[in-house]
């Protein structure tokens, strides 16, 4: 066990919440399992944020990805810039003081949930797939900043809104997208027993065109 990871969940999340994340990860252990908060943010939901004078946000074009990637501690690397860029994805970047804090890309195709299983969503909305910040800026509210900037770059450009999912054992990504106004729209979950995968999507995923599915070979 990471005694530093339980320290700082005793200090954020309730009881109930930390016997939840290690009853999953538990269940874990036994068979791979991915149970996943399905969440819509369109515009007229979005709450007030406050962005601080030192905070800007911005598409990060291809030459400031790569810069990015050779800097320790982004969780960023050439492949994973070329890869993304090769399927046509976008990143929107949180800058601080000049240095980027917090980005997260988008798609508006099938994104990879885990190796092996995709989710489909209706190509009316962008998906947010992968987002990080670097640990000093944590706290801060700046994943909700620029998902919000995101939200406002594709509804200028024809979209609805930005869906994502949430591992429901991910109690403070759960709670930043509340915060931010995202709406939980249903569950989706993903087994694998036996060699076979199990897939299932609540009723309140279809409006969304949320919906697993298994590939031979995972996404490139």
């Amino acid at each position: 066990m990471d005694w530093q990871v339980l320290r700082t969940k005793l200090a954020t999340l309730g009881p109930h919440q930390i016997l939840g994340h290690y009853a999953y990860r538990g269940l874990n252990r036994l068979f791979p399992l991915d149970l996943v908060r399905a969440f819509s943010l369109i515009p007229k939901d979005v709450r007030s944020i406050v962005r601080p004078p030192d905070v800007r946000c911005e598409q990060l074009d291809e030459a400031r990805l790569r810069r990015e990637a050779e800097t320790p501690d982004r969780c960023l690397s050439i492949s994973d810039v070329e890869s993304c860029l090769a399927r046509g994805e976008d990143c929107f970047g949180v800058i601080v003081a000049g240095a980027l804090a917090s980005y997260a890309w988008y798609t508006s195709r099938t994104a990879r949930l885990r190796p092996g299983i995709n989710v489909r969503f209706d190509p009316r909305y962008a998906y947010s797939r992968w987002a990080f910040t670097l640990p000093a800026y944590r706290g801060r509210g700046l994943h909700a900043i620029g998902k919000a900037y995101a939200l406002e770059h594709y509804v200028a450009a024809g979209r609805a809104g930005v869906l994502a999912t949430v591992n429901i054992s991910n109690f403070e990504s759960l709670n930043s997208a509340v915060r931010l106004g995202s709406r939980p729209v249903g569950l989706m979950m993903a087994a694998t027993l036996g060699g076979r995968s199990l897939l299932w999507a609540s009723a309140g995923c279809r409006p969304y065109g949320f919906a697993l599915e298994a590939e031979g070979h995972p996404l490139p």
